[in-house]
């Protein structure tokens, strides 16, 4: 078989070239200049020019082969990714374009790229298998100007008339193959002219799997209070911390998403099943590890696509949009939508890389991507194909941009219009969402409040360690929250961010002789670094693009419930060691702060604080670089304490009957302080369902006033 020169010379840049036959041209010249000067025989001049001539001839077909026998190795090394190769149906639909085009996409096709990328073309098969199974030094390498050339060649392959025809805004593309590898194709980098048309066109992306004959969508309706479950195993990393984001931001913007009423959460696959049987979600959400068999719940159970399908096809009611939010799933969650897509007119599909080495980092953006994707699709009545689409221009935890765009979740659409309400927020009539969190502990909250706000302001001392305490249900775990909530709103004033770390206490070394090392790999692991001096690298990596901000950072040490993991002499121990050996490495760092907190529940608060003050006597320590303070017991809430607060803030509650509501709610909850924000906060959601409207308690004149 006879093979085209433009086959051979696939892929050399010109440019090259040029260099290269200069370069012969020097070295032929100077030896001809030595021979004839007689530096050298004639001989040795020609037998190098022999040598000379031939070699780029020679390194060329050596190189052409060498990059074949890469791709065949590479192919051979992976045979579990899925191959870019089929037949694609195109749809785009917009202002002025109704377009359809079927196209046939090779996998081995060369996608070229500008010459500063270092390297002239990629296959698309290359492409793709380097975002799902990275080496670090590749990804190096995939940054904005090559994900425009390949969202240019993609858009190029599917709209051939683009350079004539440019889409209009707004326009909406949908692709159908069921070729798992053609769906993760990148089509969201589609370019055209140096701009993601994602990002300034609004253009959207929706994939399906299903035939061109069953593809007839139809309007879809969220309810305007929807039911929306949480699947967070324990397993999953940070799957506490983002729950909790989860709970709080949903309910501050819809009252009706609160635990025991539209919001549950399950772990299990039991409890899963469980919950779509009984409970009917509109929306489920699904954050753990993924694989390529399926997602991974808690007690190492994975969940495959068919076993959701089935648990979905035998609900009474489907959900209207499932979220897999799989860190490490690589090309196995793109199955979900394909088994889905059937019953669920929206499956939005994660799209996580293999690499261990930055699990971390994918994890962070994809807890970020779920929670700003919920907000928007459950409580801002954003569709979810303009949703997915905007996502990357509202991510803020990835500090690494090329790759985060290359993250962008796969949007499974099976409807042709979302219709969804803005839902009524509590905070029309409470000034501040976050109210739950501040009920009394004034005293506490002002002096950390002030004496940090203090720090920033003067720039001295560079931390503030506080220890709070109280038993078990007195909101010892909420003070944490409700500084991080209160602390960064006061920080816009001055011109600084707040970022918060949560270290886990180590389970042993901290009662040896020595306890620094098990202290030292406690904060590394909270900030992921190898050793304490690039603790103000990893931070300054915290605030990258808000340069002239000053940092605060919270280190929210895990509450200790038990004496084996800490008490006041190791405390005492920690502390010194935190000032002797930590915060000497941090103050070479110019306006980085730290606010240290560290809570205990205890059975016997007086005991502690006499241990903390009169034995181990921690606040007579002679720290260099930090402040330490114990604060006041978290102790049981009283009426009056209820009352200034609901006056102060206008919470939402009848006011004819409001302190008999208190006294009453105080009765049945004992003043045990996270039972009363709960019955509290069931109280106000109520108020607001039944719509009193507070002005009425005046129309009636009561007696004294008829004269």
């Amino acid at each position: 078989m006879k093979t085209e020169p433009s086959k051979i010379l696939e892929g050399v840049n010109p440019s090259w070239v040029g260099v290269i036959l200069a370069v012969i041209s020097i070295f032929v010249a100077i030896l001809l200049k030595m021979a004839g000067l007689e530096w050298i025989s004639p001989t040795f001049a020609i037998t190098g020019m022999i040598i000379i001539i031939p070699m780029p001839v020679v390194l060329f077909f050596y190189w052409k082969h060498r990059q074949k026998t890469k791709d065949r190795s590479f192919t051979a090394a992976t045979p579990l990714l899925p191959q870019p190769t089929g037949r694609v149906l195109v749809e785009i639909h917009g202002d002025g374009v109704a377009y359809e085009q079927e196209f046939q996409i090779d996998g081995k096709a060369r996608v070229l790229l500008r010459p500063e990328s270092g390297t002239q073309s990629r296959t698309l098969r290359g492409i793709l298998h380097t975002i799902l199974d990275p080496s670090p030094e590749n990804l190096e390498h995939f940054d904005a100007a090559f994900q425009m050339d390949v969202g240019e060649y993609l858009l190029k392959t599917i709209f051939p008339d683009s350079a004539e025809k440019p889409l209009p805004p707004h326009a909406e593309v949908f692709l159908h193959t069921r070729q798992p590898g053609l769906l993760l194709l990148p089509w969201h980098l589609l370019s055209q002219g140096d701009i993601f048309l994602s990002s300034f066109l609004e253009l959207t992306v929706s994939v399906s799997g299903l035939p061109p004959e069953n593809r007839g969508r139809e309007p879809c309706r969220l309810p305007d209070e929807p039911k929306v479950l949480l699947v967070l195993p324990e397993s999953a990393p940070d799957a506490g911390a983002h729950g909790e984001a989860l709970e709080n931001e949903l309910s501050a913007r819809n009252h009706t998403l609160i635990r025991g009423r539209n919001l549950r959460i399950a772990e299990t696959w039991k409890t899963f099943t469980a919950a779509l049987a009984r409970f009917s979600p509109d929306v489920v959400y699904c954050y753990g590890a993924g694989s390529p068999e399926g997602i991974v719940l808690e007690g190492g159970r994975t969940v495959g696509a068919g076993m959701l399908a089935d648990a979905v096809e035998r609900m009474s009611r489907r959900p209207v949009l499932i979220y897999l939010n799989a860190v490490g799933g690589g090309a196995g969650i793109v199955d979900f939508g394909l088994a889905l897509e059937k019953w669920v007119p929206a499956v939005i599909s994660s799209r996580f890389v293999t690499n261990a080495d930055s699990a971390d980092a994918d994890s962070a953006i994809a807890r970020e991507q779920g929670l700003k994707l919920l907000i928007d699709i459950v409580t801002r009545a954003a569709a979810p194909h303009g949703a997915v689409a905007g996502l990357f221009g509202r991510l803020e935890s990835p500090k690494d941009t090329n790759r985060a765009r290359w993250l962008t979740p796969l949007l499974f659409r099976h409807y042709s219009e979302w219709r969804a309400k803005v839902p009524e927020t509590p905070a029309r009539a409470i000034h501040d969402p976050h109210w739950h969190l501040k009920i009394d502990r004034v005293s506490q909250f002002s002096t950390v409040a002030a004496q940090t706000l203090q720090m920033v302001r003067e720039g001295r001392p560079r931390c503030q360690a506080f220890v709070w305490y109280g038993t078990e249900g007195q909101g010892v775990k909420l003070f944490h929250q409700r500084l991080y909530v209160e602390l960064r709103e006061y920080l816009l004033n001055f011109n600084a961010t707040l970022h918060e770390v949560r270290p886990e206490w180590p389970m042993e070394g901290v009662d040896t002789d020595d306890p620094g090392m098990a202290f030292r790999d406690c904060l590394c692991d909270a900030f992921g670094v190898g050793n304490l001096d690039d603790i103000p690298i990893a931070i300054r990596g915290l605030t990258q693009g808000a340069a002239g901000k000053q940092t605060l950072v919270a280190v929210r040490h895990v509450p200790v419930d038990s004496r084996r993991v800490m008490n006041p002499k190791t405390l005492k121990a920690y502390l010194t060691w935190w000032d002797r050996a930590f915060m000497p490495i941090l103050k070479r760092e110019r306006g980085q702060f730290v606010l240290l907190g560290i809570s205990f529940i205890v059975r016997n608060p007086p005991k502690f604080r006499e241990l903390v003050l009169e034995k181990e006597r921690i606040e007579d320590l002679r720290l260099k670089h930090t402040v330490f303070r114990l604060l006041d017991e978290m102790e049981r809430l009283a009426e009056r304490d209820i009352a200034d607060f609901f006056k102060t803030h206008n919470i939402h509650l009848p006011i004819r009957n409001r302190d008999a509501i208190i006294r009453r709610t105080l009765e049945k909850t004992g003043g045990h302080y996270e039972k009363t924000v709960g019955e509290l906060r069931r109280l106000v959601n109520e108020s607001w369902d039944l719509g009193e409207e507070e002005g009425r308690d005046g129309d009636v004149a009561g007696e004294d006033e008829e004269y």
